[in-house]
C-alpha cells in the first residue's frame, strides 16, 4: 500500500485490509458494538453537539487526520483500534510536514438505507498526489460513525535491526513486525540512525483505497550519497594510523612488526611502514547483510622495516587485499585490513 509514483518501488509489504459485508447490495463494515455507555459518543469526543450527517462525520474524521488530531480522528470511528503504534498527533504531524492533506472533497451519500447506513465517496490530495475512497457510515443514536476498517502497515519485509529504522519519528527496532500495524490516511517516510544507509524508497502514502500490494523485499537500504566517500576517508584515516605506528603496529592493519634477530632489544627497536604500492581511491563499497558493515577488496602493498639500535634492520613486505568497516556505532567506524 504505497502512494502513486512510489508503489512500484518500495520493498515492504504495506497492506490496507479492510473487511467488508454485503448489506441490501451495499459494501459496509459491521463491528461488534461497545457496551452502551462505556465511552462518550463521537461527537463529544469530537468537540461537536451531534454529528448530523454522514459527510460531516467523514469531513470531520479527514480534518483531524490534517490537523494532527489523532484522538478526534478516531473518534469518528464506530471502533477505534487497540494498536496505536502510529496513531499518534506527532506521527501525524510528520506526515503533514511531508505532504499535507487537502482539498477535501465530500460527495452526497449513496446507498442512503432508511437513515441508518450510507457509503460517502471523498477525494482529497497528500501532497501533490490525489487519493480517493469510499467510506461506509452508520449510525449511532444521533450520531453518524465511520464502519470502514483503518488500513494496516506490514512492515516485516522493509524493516532491518540494528541501524536505528524510524517511520514518521516511531522507533521500528523492537517492535513486534509479525502483524499489521494501523494507520491513519497520510505521508510516511523511513529514516535511519546511520549516516552511511539510506532507503531505498523511503516514502509511501496511505490512503482508504489501497489494497494489499505485494512487491520485492529485498534491496531495501543502500548506501547514502555521501556513504562511499566517507568510507574511503574512514579507511584512509586508519591505514595513516597503521603507517605511523613507530613501536607497535595497531590492531587490524593486518601485520605486525618483524621479528627481531636473537641478541637486539626488541624494547628499543623502531618500526618503519611505508606504503609501497597501492591506494584506496578506486575501492568500491560492498554492503554487509546485515548492512552493519562495508567490504571492499583492495591491492595494497606495505614495506615494514624494522630498525634496531644495533644497526641490524629487518625488512618485509605484506600484501593487503581486503578491508572491513564495522558500522555498528555509525559514528566511529572500526576499520580492518587483512
Amino acid at each position: 500500500m504505497v502512494g502513486r509514483g512510489y508503489r512500484s518501488a518500495l520493498p515492504v509489504i504495506i497492506a490496507a485490509v479492510v473487511a467488508l459485508a454485503v448489506v441490501g447490495g451495499a459494501a459496509l463494515v459491521w463491528f461488534q458494538r461497545p457496551a452502551p455507555g462505556a465511552a462518550q459518543s463521537p461527537a463529544a469526543l469530537a468537540g461537536t453537539d451531534v454529528i448530523s450527517t454522514p459527510q460531516d462525520a467523514v469531513r470531520g474524521f479527514l480534518g483531524a487526520v490534517a490537523g494532527a488530531q489523532a484522538d478526534v480522528a478516531l473518534s469518528y470511528l464506530s471502533v477505534a483500534p487497540t494498536d496505536r503504534t502510529f496513531i499518534t498527533d506527532e506521527v501525524l504531524a510528520r506526515s503533514a510536514e511531508l505532504a499535507p492533506l487537502t482539498a477535501i472533497d465530500i460527495a452526497d451519500a449513496s446507498d442512503y438505507r432508511h437513515e441508518q447506513a450510507a457509503i460517502i465517496a471523498v477525494k482529497y490530495k497528500l501532497g501533490d498526489l490525489d487519493e480517493s475512497g469510499l467510506y461506509c457510515l452508520s449510525r449511532e443514536g444521533d450520531d453518524w460513525v465511520i464502519e470502514t476498517a483503518l488500513p494496516e502497515l506490514y512492515l516485516s519485509t522493509h524493516v532491518t535491526a540494528g541501524v536505528g529504522m524510524t517511520l514518521n519519528g516511531v522507533p521500528l527496532d523492537g517492535l513486534d513486525l509479525a502483524h499489521g500495524f494501523p494507520a491513519l490516511p497520510g505521508t510516511y517516510q523511513f529514516a535511519m540512525a546511520s549516516p552511511y544507509l539510506e532507503p531505498v524508497t523511503p516514502t509511501f502514502t496511505v490512503a482508504e483505497t489501497d489494497r494489499l500490494d505485494l512487491v520485492d523485499g529485498t534491496g531495501n537500504l543502500r548506501w547514502a550519497a555521501d556513504a562511499p566517500a566517507k568510507l574511503t576517508a574512514a579507511a584512509e584515516a586508519a591505514l595513516e594510523a597503521c603507517l605511523d605506528a613507530t613501536a607497535d603496529v595497531p590492531a587490524g592493519c593486518g601485520y605486525a612488526k618483524p621479528a627481531s634477530k636473537v641478541g637486539t632489544n626488541p624494547s628499543r627497536t623502531k618500526v618503519v611502514s611505508t606504503l609501497a604500492d597501492g591506494d584506496l581511491t578506486a575501492v568500491a563499497w560492498n554492503l554487509g547483510d546485515p548492512p552493519v558493515s562495508a567490504a571492499a577488496d583492495l591491492a595494497l602493498s606495505i614495506d615494514v622495516e624494522l630498525n634496531d639500535p644495533v644497526g641490524d634492520n629487518f625488512t618485509k613486505t605484506v600484501d593487503l587485499t581486503h578491508v572491513e568497516i564495522d558500522l555498528s556505532e555509525p559514528g566511529t567506524p572500526v576499520v580492518s585490513f587483512s
